[in-house]
């Protein structure tokens, strides 16, 4: 029984998990412990890869300003500002998961 899970969880992909599964992967207490820590690993991967990302764009955004300090903006900064909003928000929810797995965890 043991081999059996041992041999089904090397053939698991942890970097293709969605969250849904790499949380119930990561609280499942009949996993290895190998398998815990390289599935909680590859979130904090995710979640750098997906902040630096976020900060590049914010980054470029802060480069974009002409010389009166006022953001060069489209005519859809409506847009913009709605879309940076939703971007926090999935932010804020992609760290609190993590954090509450690793808190669990404890």
């Amino acid at each position: 029984m043991d081999s059996e899970r041992e041999q089904i969880c090397r053939l698991m992909n942890c970097e293709k998990l969605s969250l849904e599964g790499s949380t119930h992967a990561a609280l499942n207490e009949r996993l290895p412990l190998r398998v815990i820590v390289d599935v909680v690993f590859f979130e904090q991967l995710r979640l750098r890869t997906s902040i630096s990302g976020w900060f590049f764009v914010n980054d470029n955004l802060e480069n974009s300003q002409d010389h009166s300090g006022v953001l060069a903006l489209s005519n859809n900064s409506r847009d913009t500002a709605q879309d940076r909003g939703s971007g926090m928000k999935y932010m804020k929810k992609h760290v609190s998961e993590p954090e509450q797995v690793c808190q669990s965890m404890k």
